[in-house]
């Protein structure tokens, strides 16, 4: 059980500051919508921390959709390389 609902084996969990807020069965809509949380209050740099699990599509993809927003954001894209956690967020 966590603050977003029940959790199976196999599903993916988005976290905001150490608390999840979205649980899904895909990487890609999951964070993306940990990106919108993280857009709500405003920010000019995504950024973009790739781990060992996160794929090249996963990125072009979140890339992509940011680029379609109506405002101007830029995303730096970082390989961190950590095994624990496909990708890490944050905005500036």
């Amino acid at each position: 059980m966590t603050p977003a609902g029940r959790c199976q084996p196999g599903d993916v969990l988005g976290a905001v500051q150490g608390d999840v807020v979205v649980i899904g069965t895909s990487m890609a809509e999951v964070a993306w919508q940990v990106v919108e949380r993280l857009l709500t209050p405003g920010g000019e740099l995504l950024t973009l921390i790739r781990g060992l699990a996160a794929d090249d599509k996963l990125l072009t993809d979140l890339t992509a959709r940011v680029r379609q927003m109506s405002r101007p954001l830029e995303v730096e894209i970082v390989n961190g390389g950590q095994p624990g956690y496909p990708l890490l967020l944050g905005v500036e």
